[in-house]
């Protein structure tokens, strides 16, 4: 039994424009971090000679948009295909976890990682198929063992 890749059923022309607005997304991204670049670092009059400028680039404009915003879009997509439903919790689960690291509270960190899973486990367990309440259940029981392990087995490390 073989199975085929939600990405590979979509047509040509789907692909087409999902790769051009991928680097459409790329480009903005790449323009906005140089005149950030530009206005944190006013003394470089020609970023593109600069390790600086490539460093700044990669650190902040691939480290953070691709990991927060392309790379778990990208995931979905390949997942469950081009749904809306998909692509809506992804970006609000991330948008939380991207919004809680700008904050500065690396405590909360779990809670955006948390979103992400919980989002798709819903999906794959029952929501896509429209059996919700079998998506809440699972979601309930990876919500009570990741409660579980984090308050028996993180102390465990500190107390042993």
């Amino acid at each position: 039994m073989s199975s085929i890749s939600p990405l590979k059923s979509l047509n040509g022309t789907f692909r087409f424009k999902l790769l051009v607005s991928f680097l459409y997304v790329l480009l903005i991204i790449i323009t906005y971090y140089t005149a950030v670049y530009l206005v944190n670092y006013p003394h470089a009059t020609r970023p593109v000679l600069s390790i600086g400028y490539y460093e700044y680039l990669i650190r902040q404009a691939f480290g953070e948009e691709v990991m927060y915003r392309l790379f778990p879009l990208a995931l979905a997509v390949s997942l469950f295909g081009a749904n809306w439903i998909v692509l809506s919790l992804v970006i609000m689960s991330v948008s939380t976890y991207f919004a809680i690291g700008h904050i500065g509270l690396l405590s909360l960190f779990p809670v955006g990682v948390a979103g992400v899973l919980l989002s798709l486990a819903f999906l794959q367990f029952g929501g896509y198929d429209k059996k919700y309440l079998n998506g809440l259940l699972w979601c309930g029981f990876i919500h009570s063992f990741c409660n579980f392990s984090f308050f028996v087995f993180v102390p465990a490390l500190f107390f042993n």
